[in-house]
């Protein structure tokens, strides 16, 4: 990932990661009437003053950091082949955060991925929605993506984004979602729950990221 220094004459003191830079460029596009993704760059300025305001370890910013990478992927028509497949991009889709949607509040009241997706008006034209979800006890997936076309889910991927060792609560991947990655610390470890996920390493993790966000 691009860094940048700050220091004094006795050398670099501080690392502050680029992106963070890019909050005030977002802020500003949020606001260009003709600059058609001007409601995703009012959302990714609050992901990266999120990322920049959470403390360590405490999850908030990791999460902010695999938006992003989503919506960078999303924007730019790029694909990893692994968390972003390029099938999505073979006719240009049009990219969406959390929309479009039914109804704001219903979008909050949502506790797992069943009923997020009810709310989601699939798009007739090649669509690919970037959904994060805002109830802090939403079960199972920390965001998903859905390519829909012809008014017809196509492709659902779910991303798992918890930190750490791995989870003793019995957080099955739903086989019904074509891909489930658990994205950063591990699985968990008995079997029925483990089944459908897919798991994903450190290194992996940072090459992916990292490439999508220094574009």
């Amino acid at each position: 990932m691009i860094l940048d220094t700050a220091g004094n004459e006795q050398g670099p003191s501080v690392i502050r990661w680029v992106p963070f830079h890019l909050s005030s460029v977002l802020s500003h596009l949020a606001t260009e009437r003709k600059f058609s993704y001007r409601h995703i760059a009012s959302h990714a300025q609050k992901l990266c003053d999120t990322i920049r305001d959470s403390k360590t370890y405490s999850g908030n910013g990791w999460e902010g950091i695999f938006v992003l990478f989503l919506l960078a992927r999303g924007l730019t028509g790029t694909s990893d082949e692994y968390f972003v497949p390029s099938k999505w991009f073979l006719e240009n889709p049009k990219v969406l955060y959390n929309a479009p949607y039914e109804s704001r509040r219903l979008f909050g009241h949502c506790e797992n991925w069943q009923e997020l997706l009810k709310g989601v008006t699939l798009g007739a034209e090649p669509q690919l929605s970037i959904l994060f979800p805002t109830n802090s006890r939403f079960a199972t997936y920390g965001v998903l993506a859905v390519y829909s076309k012809d008014c017809e889910n196509k492709s659902i991927y779910g991303y798992q984004l918890k930190e750490g060792s791995a989870s003793t609560a019995k957080i099955g991947a739903n086989g019904e979602i074509e891909r489930s990655f658990w994205v950063q610390g591990k699985s968990p470890d008995n079997a029925e729950s483990k089944k459908h996920w897919r798991q994903s390493i450190d290194r992996q993790i940072l090459w992916r990221i990292g490439k999508a966000l220094d574009a």
